[in-house]
């Protein structure tokens, strides 16, 4: 088994646990995240906000760990997370293919996106009804992700 294949597993392991998280924290609590109690809806908001900050980070860090231990370059410009998202969607010639599929890619753009939102955001400023429309989406996102990184790891471990 190759070490980054390993590594990589690992983190997806974490990042679908995440998103379980997001998916039971929706179901439990998206009624309170709308509702009247000011204090509970800005825990609902926060809470379920910062598991989907968290599932999108961890699979940053999976395309990080890529970029700099295959590709040998990890972005630093001022946009870099978009950078990294667009790189990873390209192939690499003699060094990788995409590593995300098209659809992937937009589906993690759109929680980067979020995500911005989210840390640079008070929780009672953040839109409840966005926060729990992006929520559902997290779960298809991370199963897109963890399995055009499965293909990925699948074909690292063939070449050992």
């Amino acid at each position: 088994m190759h070490p980054l294949a390993a590594d990589v597993r690992t983190d997806l392991e974490a990042v679908a646990r995440e998103a379980a998280m997001v998916a039971t924290a929706l179901s439990r609590f998206g009624e309170a995240a709308t509702g009247q109690d000011e204090a509970l809806r800005w825990l609902a908001v926060g809470g379920i906000a910062s598991g989907i900050e968290k599932a999108y980070g961890g699979m940053e860090r999976v395309l990080r760990r890529v970029a700099a231990e295959v590709d040998g370059h990890v972005p630093r410009d001022e946009a870099w997370h978009a950078t990294l998202l667009r790189r990873m969607g390209s192939p690499l010639p003699g060094v990788r293919g995409a590593v995300p599929a098209p659809e992937t890619l937009s589906r993690l753009d759109a929680l980067r996106a979020f995500r911005h939102r989210e840390r640079n955001s008070y929780a009672a400023y953040l839109d409840p009804v966005r926060v729990l429309a992006v929520a559902g989406e997290v779960a298809g996102a991370v199963a897109a992700f963890a399995a055009a990184l499965g293909r990925f790891t699948t074909r690292l471990d063939t070449h050992v």
